[in-house]
């Protein structure tokens, strides 16, 4: 047996040195000698960071170290009798001279070692052992003089320029320690992100050096979290190689023991040695683990020690274990019994793979959620062949227990995968009651592998074991991209002859835009698999604010039903699907990007930055080719998809776009393959065989205004008369992304006003009042419903919050299924077109210094709406006229035509606050408003304003409602207000609120308005009104 005392990160400075020379050096040394064995059977290892800083507060590194030698290594070795040779110490980063190499020097490696992987890191690790060149290194120099000096009168000490090897001889035993530098490229607080590297160089020095010892202990300053270029290899080599592995750096005490399969691995991670000893921070704390491990019975027994201020000595830390101590067993891999097994899978499972899969999830990487069980929210799922009426219920507990193998449809982003990775913990967590192990396989990464292989992979089995659970069928597929094409006829069949002879079930997800019906490849019988058919649909409205919920579960009611609206309209607006991630993205953009969605544009240049930066761990060139340099890329591809009238390339013509943008710019170190893959990796952009297109058409036009941002004469050519139109969208998004451009914004209204110039008489000759109110000639005059309205239909009209949020959720599921994802252009210009594209620029162009133009652009988008309003009516009272009162098939729906036409101002302010809809307007709604009451307007005219004014929350709408209540005559605007005042009264009021007393009051003053009723009158209804609502509550 050896006893190891286990420190790391003295940061020496002069308060550590203070607090180690009056109390920690003292306590350490009682403890050691209380607990250390014979002495040649104790070692002492300090995994890293001698020193703070570089050893800054001192003259310089060399008396850092010599100071750090005298004060701290001396003392423990006079008051322990342990002998230098038996104190083992490795760099950390604290102890580089980072100022001893060229910050370009670092950067230029890091960006060799991103771009060419092990190849180079391997190269420049080979130099630093074999050569004197130490350009790029010579960081580590004084440290390694330091050790080299240190340790020159001990043989069994071989210091090289990285790694350094440690062999000592006990009772005939040989032991070994390999003290790997993972700081010879360290440099700042992007090491951890950029990644950090041993390379094979070092490993296969310090592993050759100790060729003959029996026990091996591997010492690292840094995690192989960090170790991002080599954690695949050098992670493995480890467990193959060495007993034990002991850290520092992260100053959070942890101890694990895991099996994989090439071995059994105990890793040790050691807190700071002398931080933070006047307080307690659990795992975080100060503290010396003693390690005892016994070899030949495979037994590790750990004392995790924190010193006590209080008591002045090292007391037992019962925050890191159950008593201060831990006990483990070495597992013996090659262990046959079938509960070892499955106990080792399903371990190697939580504590490998889960975490991965969490680390991926959208919500944890917001830090918003931690795990994919609290994130997840279940599809809404159809079963093929199951009629709407019947109610199959498609849940988790379904899936698990049907024992048919299952095959689930979707298209892109629509939670497939995450489906699957929810079965999978589900099995996990529930292995007991199910008896599976689950294993997920990308059917896309497959290739030629052995699927034994891949088990093994995932698993950290041995092939023997593997066997063993296929024998008592133990094991359950889940293959994510199955796609049983020709092309992919030789790995279908493989799958298939693998799972019959093995009898296993299967679970698998395929790629498929058509909803209710299966992929050609399915039908056309390339696929010999047989499967229930399932179809994953988009989300509905109650799954939206389940989600919602989970992000921010403080939200009260009233809140998650107005952001579910103003999502519902910006996803029909972007024309984007409502999956599992384009809601979770949103949510990401509204809720936790750290800068605000102030228009559409912004919104949807959080929601791709988000997409191409933050989505990955794997960002391709992150830190040389920026989110800049990539949406200037994409905003090109876009350009020339438009100048060819293209919305799809080959796959081919894609790259050649990206490799001629590479070469303009100058980029001729980056390769456009990576580019491409990434961004259909990122799904920026799908392929579907040879062909490529952006994966959603709002990206399409995005990345047009980008273009236009940048590109004067594409800006131009987008802007000509005979063009502009068909780029409606974009040029939205870039008076967004531009909010100053008042050319812009003149240019189109020119065209605007040019356009509607033919009918603008109609606007002074038609009585608009009239012609939205008495719709049937020879009739009497209307009289508005709201000269009508009592207490009892008041009541009647007040739905319960149930029905409140079935309506909104109708209302909105009925929205998000009219979504359609269409790129294609608009051949000619019409009205209502032009309309939406004139309000968008206004709302967008807050930054144009000139209020006249914009109070110019308003007053004629709301002179033409109504000119726009006439029309249809006169066109559609045409058409019904001439065929029974019915109105043409697209106006179906519509019951009631009279009314429809009546209602007709309304519904086009309500379509109207939708594309125009912002509370910086407000002034212009205003001035529109205080105009109106000078002038002759109509009150259809003068509701248009105040209506705008009020569903944007001007500064006391509520008088603006009032005056127009007290001043209109008796026609269908009143009903207008009166529909208005129930909608927010019954859907956007609180009980008890001054919104809802509010509320109340005017519908009171629209009520009596034609009554002449006396006040006290008045008040009694308002009372009535008052306790009635209560009452229905």
């Amino acid at each position: 047996m050896i006893r190891i005392i286990h420190l790391s990160d003295f940061h020496l400075n002069p308060q550590h040195l203070s607090d180690w020379n009056e109390y920690i050096c003292d306590a350490l040394s009682a403890l050691i000698n209380r607990e250390k064995e014979e002495l040649e059977r104790t070692f002492i290892v300090c995994t890293g960071d001698l020193l703070d800083k570089g050893g800054c507060h001192y003259n310089n590194i060399n008396d850092a170290f010599n100071l750090f030698k005298s004060q701290v290594l001396d003392a423990i070795v006079n008051h322990t009798g342990i002998t230098l040779d038996h104190f083992i110490i490795i760099p950390g980063n604290h102890d580089i001279e980072r100022d001893a190499d060229k910050k370009f020097e670092n950067s230029g490696l890091r960006v060799e070692f991103q771009s060419k992987g092990a190849i180079e890191i391997n190269k420049y690790a080979k130099q630093y052992i074999d050569t004197s060149d130490r350009q790029g290194a010579r960081r580590i120099v004084k440290y390694k003089e330091f050790e080299s000096q240190l340790y020159s009168a001990f043989p069994n000490i071989m210091p090289s320029f990285l790694g350094s090897t440690f062999k000592y001889t006990i009772n005939g035993e040989t032991i070994g320690f390999a003290g790997f530098n993972s700081v010879w490229n360290a440099y700042d607080d992007d090491d951890n992100k950029d990644g950090l590297v041993i390379g094979e160089p070092q490993y296969n020095k310090c592993i050759n050096d100790l060729n003959d010892c029996r026990i091996k202990i591997a010492l690292m300053h840094h995690p192989l979290d960090w170790m991002k270029y080599e954690k695949d290899t050098i992670g493995k080599w480890l467990y193959k190689d060495f007993n034990l592995l002991l850290i520092g750096h992260v100053h959070d005490g942890d101890t694990s023991m895991e099996t994989k399969l090439a071995g059994s691995l105990f890793t040790n991670i050691a807190p700071s040695c002398t931080s933070d000893i006047r307080e307690s921070k659990g795992t975080f704390a100060n503290g010396v683990s003693i390690i005892d491990y016994d070899y030949d019975n495979r037994i590790i027994d750990c004392s995790y020690y924190i010193y006590s201020l209080k008591d002045k000595s090292y007391i037992l830390n019962t925050s890191l274990a159950e008593n201060g101590k831990c006990h483990f067993v070495i597992p013996n891999p090659s262990s046959s019994n079938l509960q070892d097994i499955t106990d080792n899978a399903l371990s190697y499972i939580r504590t490998t793979i889960l975490p991965l899969i969490d680390s991926n999830i959208i919500p944890q990487k917001a830090n918003v959620i931690k795990s994919l069980k609290d994130a997840f929210v279940m599809p809404p799922i159809k079963k093929h062949g199951v009629l709407e009426e019947d109610t199959l219920q498609i849940d988790l507990n379904y899936i698990l227990k049907n024992k048919a193998n299952q095959a689930f449809f979707g298209p892109h982003e629509s939670g497939k995968t995450i489906l699957l990775y929810r079965i999978l913990l589900e099995f996990v967590e529930n292995y007991n009651q199910h008896n599976l192990i689950p294993i997920y396989i990308d059917f896309e990464d497959m290739g030629n592998k052995d699927i034994e292989t891949i088990i093994k992979n995932f698993t950290d089995l041995n092939s023997k074991q593997v066997k063993e659970l296929l024998s008592a069928q133990q094991i359950i597929l889940l293959i994510d991209n199955y796609n049983p094409t020709v092309d992919n006829t030789y790995k279908t069949q493989r799958l298939y002859n693998w799972i019959k002879d093995n009898n296993t079930r299967i679970i698998v997800s395929v790629k498929n835009d058509l909803i209710a019906t299966p992929p050609i490849s399915f039908i056309q019988g390339n696929n010999q698999i047989a499967f229930e058919w399932f179809y994953i649909e988009h989300l509905k409205s109650s799954h939206v604010k389940e989600l919602m919920m989970k992000w921010s579960p403080e939200d009260e009611l009233f809140d998650r039903n107005s952001k579910l609206e103003k999502m519902v309209t910006k996803f029909s607006s972007y024309s984007l699907p409502c999956t599992a991630m384009s809601v979770s993205l949103y949510l990401w953009s509204t809720e936790s990007a750290g800068r605000e969605p102030i228009n559409q544009a912004v919104l949807l240049d959080i929601y791709i930055e988000i997409i191409l930066e933050k989505l990955n761990k794997e960002n391709v060139y992150r830190n040389t080719f920026d989110y800049e340099n990539k949406t200037m890329l994409l905003a090109r591809i876009a350009k020339e998809m438009s100048e060819q009238e293209r919305y799809e390339v080959d796959y081919s013509d894609y790259l050649k776009c990206i490799e001629t943008y590479l070469k303009d710019v100058g980029f001729t170190s980056f390769q456009a393959d990576r580019l491409g893959n990434y961004f259909i990796a990122q799904k920026v952009f799908v392929r579907t065989g040879n062909i490529v297109k952006f994966a959603h058409s709002c990206f399409y036009h995005f990345f047009i205004a980008k273009r236009m941002l940048n590109d004067e004469g594409f800006k131009k050519h987008v802007l000509e008369s005979e063009f502009y139109y068909k780029y409606h969208r974009a040029i939205d998004y870039y008076t967004g992304l531009r909010r100053n451009d008042e050319d812009t914004l003149q240019l189109i209204h020119t065209r605007f006003v040019d356009f509607f110039k033919p009918v603008e008489p109609i606007y002074d000759e038609i009585n608009i009042d009239e012609c939205f109110t008495n719709i049937i000639k020879n009739r009497p005059a209307y009289v508005p419903v709201a000269t009508a309205v009592n207490v009892e239909k008041v009541k009647a009209l007040k739905p319960t919050q149930e029905k409140v949020e079935q309506q909104l959720n109708n209302y909105c599921d009925d929205r998000l299924s009219k979504i359609s994802d269409d790129f294609s252009k608009f051949q000619r210009i019409s009205p209502d077109q032009l309309i939406i594209m004139m309000s968008n620029i206004l709302r967008n162009s807050e930054g144009v210094e000139n209020v006249g133009l914009k109070q110019e652009v308003y007053n004629s988008i709301i002179k033409n709406i109504l000119v726009w309003a006439i029309i249809i009516k006169d066109g559609l009272a045409s058409y019904a006229n001439t065929h029974d009162g019915k109105l043409p098939i697209q106006f179906e729906s519509i019951r009631n035509v009279e009314a429809y036409f009546r209602f007709m101002p309304l519904i086009m302010q309500l379509n109207l606050n939708t594309e125009l809809g912002t509370s910086k307007l407000n002034s212009i709604f205003k001035a529109k408003i205080v105009n109106d009451r000078k002038s002759t307007a109509s009150d259809v005219e003068k509701f248009m304003s105040v209506a705008m004014y009020w569903d944007n929350h001007g500064e006391e709408y509520d008088k603006e409602i009032k005056s127009l209540i007290r001043n209109i005559g008796r026609n269908s605007v009143q009903d207008y207000l009166l529909v208005k005042l129930l909608n927010y009264f019954n859907n956007h009021t609180k009980k008890g609120s001054d919104e809802e007393r509010l509320y109340i009051n005017l519908i009171s003053d629209l009520r009596i308005k034609n009554d002449k009723l006396p006040k006290r009158l008045k008040d009694k209804i308002i009372k009535l009104l008052v306790s009635e609502k209560k009452v229905k509550s």
